[in-house]
This record gives C-alpha cells, sequence and structure tokens, in this order.
C-alpha cells in the first residue's frame, strides 16, 4: 500500500490540472478537481492565486463598459486585486472567478505626457491592425512607469498585448491566441528593439483528446522617428512576423497530415474502406447467440 497523500500534495496536482485548462474551459476542469479532490477547504487555500494566475497568463478579456474591453495580463496588475485599463486610466477590482470588473476608480498617477503621446499611437494603429486581421481581439497597451525597479528614466518601453479565441463546445473544440509585443528604445535613440512572443492553444476533443501547444519568439530592429511613424513602423513588422508564423504553421500541419501521419497508420484498412463498428458489433453478438443455441 502507498502512502496516502498530503494536503499539500493534492493541492499541487489540483492547482497543476487548473493552469493546464484548454481555453474556455477552466470551469469544466475546476468543478471535475473539485469532485475528485472533494475537500473544498484544501481547495480554497490555493485556488484564487492559481485562477488570478491562469487568467492574467491567458491575457483574459475584461469588459470595462459596454463599448470598451481590457485584458488581465500581468502589466495590468495593480496588485490586492485590483488593475488597470491604460487607455481609459480606471483602476478596478476583478473576480477571477465570475471574471466580472467592479468598483472602477481614477488612476491617481498621472502619465508622463511624452510617454502617453507615443502610448496612444502605438494603441491607434493596434486597433486598426487587429480589425483587419483579428475581428474578435481586444487589446491593451501599456507605458511601462520609469520609477519601476530596475529600469533607465531615459528608456521609453511599450507592451502591446493581445488576445483572440474562438470557443466552439457544440462542435468539441475551443482555440486561444496571444502575443505580447515589447518595445524598447533609448529617448534619444534613432533605433529600439522589438521583442515578441506569440502562444496558440487549441484543443480537439471529438472522439479523442488533443491539444496544439505552439510558442514563437521574436526578435526585430526597428528605426524611431516620430510616434506616428514608429507606431506604423512596428505593427508593419508584427503584421509580417504573425503573418509568416501563421502560414508556417498552417504549412506545417498540412505536410504532416499528408506525409508524417500516413507514415504512422494507414487511412484505411485493407478493404479500402472504412470499418463499420456497430455491424462488427452485431456480428458477434449474433454468433454468440448462435453458439449459445447449440
Amino acid at each position: 500500500m502507498e502512502p496516502a497523500l498530503s494536503d499539500t500534495e493534492k493541492l499541487k496536482i489540483a492547482t497543476d490540472f487548473l493552469l493546464q485548462s484548454p481555453p474556455g474551459e477552466f470551469n469544466e476542469v475546476f468543478n471535475d478537481v473539485r469532485l475528485l479532490l472533494d475537500n473544498d477547504n484544501i481547495l480554497k487555500e490555493g485556488v484564487m492565486k492559481v485562477i488570478a494566475k491562469y487568467n492574467m497568463e491567458h491575457f483574459v478579456p475584461c469588459k470595462i463598459d459596454e463599448k470598451n474591453t481590457c485584458l488581465i495580463t500581468p502589466y495590468s496588475d495593480q496588485g490586492n486585486g485590483k488593475y488597470i485599463d491604460p487607455k481609459s486610466k480606471k483602476i478596478f477590482s476583478f473576480d477571477h472567478l465570475k471574471r466580472q470588473a467592479s468598483s472602477f476608480s481614477e488612476s491617481k498617477v498621472c502619465p508622463d505626457q511624452g510617454d502617453e503621446k507615443w502610448r496612444i499611437a502605438f494603441e491607434k494603429d493596434y486597433e486598426v491592425y487587429t480589425k483587419d486581421f483579428y475581428p474578435n481581439a481586444s487589446t491593451s497597451v501599456y507605458s511601462l512607469q520609469h520609477n519601476s525597479p530596475g529600469m533607465d528614466g531615459n528608456v521609453r518601453v511599450l507592451v502591446c498585448c493581445l488576445e483572440d479565441h474562438n470557443f466552439n463546445p457544440k462542435n468539441y473544440w475551443n482555440g486561444r491566441w496571444r502575443s505580447c509585443w515589447v518595445a524598447n528604445f533609448h529617448k534619444d535613440g534613432k533605433s529600439g528593439e522589438l521583442k515578441g512572443v506569440f502562444k496558440i492553444i487549441v484543443h480537439y476533443y471529438e472522439d479523442g483528446n488533443v491539444q496544439l501547444l505552439a510558442k514563437k519568439e521574436v526578435k526585430k530592429p526597428f528605426n524611431i522617428t516620430d510616434p506616428e511613424g514608429t507606431a506604423k513602423d512596428i505593427f508593419k513588422i508584427i503584421s509580417q512576423e504573425e503573418h509568416f508564423y501563421q502560414t508556417s504553421l498552417s504549412d506545417c500541419y498540412q505536410n504532416m497530415s499528408e506525409t508524417t501521419f500516413k507514415a504512422l497508420r494507414r487511412q484505411l484498412p485493407i478493404t479500402r474502406t472504412k470499418i463499420d463498428w456497430e455491424k462488427i458489433t452485431a456480428y458477434k453478438l449474433a454468433s454468440e447467440m448462435k453458439g449459445g443455441i447449440r
């Protein structure tokens, strides 16, 4: 007999399951984990931190009002369950379980006007870009505060986050795209560095359980002019890189379906027709009944 797991070990396993929940299925995984664990006291100890971590890692969209949505990300985290919408400058409480915002208030921190001019230029072009390529996406653009630990006051840092998803549980699949681009440049410089990371997670679970997890990191230089001109150049780079990655990924899986998967197994049995499992079951049942009559 193996020793029983401690409460700490049980909680670790439960939280690992939750953090690996496919997009659009967190509540289902949570309910299953709760049923398996059968101990709400243990679950409550660490679940809220895990849900908050999951939401921030997945850039979960948050409705600010009837027209505006922002993302819940590590860059919007103000601590103590508070988040900021960089566009409206509103700070709010966020219920990670219900995914609802409340208790809105104006930010008391006045942004640097020079930094804000750049942030607005990036935000404007980002919204144009997403409408062309990600019609259901939500975006947030942040200007990192220079008084943050380790930051140089002469360096400007802008972060562009995007989340787009398509949940289709009726057809047994869900998917999410996330991208984060960080533009880092000196205020008096003529060039900067753009770092990007985009992640795809897709779950297909009809008659099986298949997940696609893909991640790509990019690093590109860019030239600095004025806020509007620099934003246009940057989103040209972003468009090229994201389009190239999506095309490459599509070509890769198309090639795998025609070569790799065919090498692993036959698409059809020797009879060149699909197996009708219901008929086979019926034949087996009839044979057993005949054997019984004898």
